[in-house]
């Protein structure tokens, strides 16, 4: 039997792969796809590419491990000051910038950077947010 219908009268359709690929794709992603969906909304209703990127940044695996290595390249060489500078680099994507809106802000499970004498900077105090971003953050809450 064909994939996408049966060959004789009476024999059920069969439902074809791709079809049952985005039933399941929906299914297991659906909550992750309209959480991003959301933060799109609030990024534009908020304008949120006015928050800074701390200058300090290391743009690694082990801080951003959801972003490519081409984009964490790119703006390694670039070290945009803000994500709307960050938004500007050709090859960086909308969920790359919601992962890094989300690492700066304090959003996402970040990790400390460590360097052989601990934190960077010696201490947690590494980047502090601006009264701007503290405000934001405290909008979303």
């Amino acid at each position: 039997v064909a994939e996408g219908g049966g060959d004789q009268e009476g024999e059920p359709r069969r439902t074809p792969s791709y079809a049952r690929d985005t039933v399941l794709a929906e299914s297991k992603y659906g909550s992750l796809i309209d959480r991003q969906k959301r933060e799109v909304d609030a990024w534009e209703q908020r304008d949120l590419g006015w928050v800074r990127l701390p200058p300090t940044l290391a743009y690694t695996h082990e801080e951003l491990p959801t972003l490519s290595n081409e984009e964490l390249e790119k703006l390694a060489k670039a070290r945009p000051a803000t994500l709307a500078e960050a938004s500007s680099i050709q090859g960086i994507t909308p969920a790359s910038l919601l992962n890094l809106y989300r690492h700066v802000t304090g959003r996402g499970v970040t990790k400390p950077s460590i360097t052989q004498g601990g934190v960077r900077g010696g201490d947690s105090s590494e980047y502090r947010r601006s009264k701007e971003t503290n405000e934001l953050i405290r909008s979303l809450k």
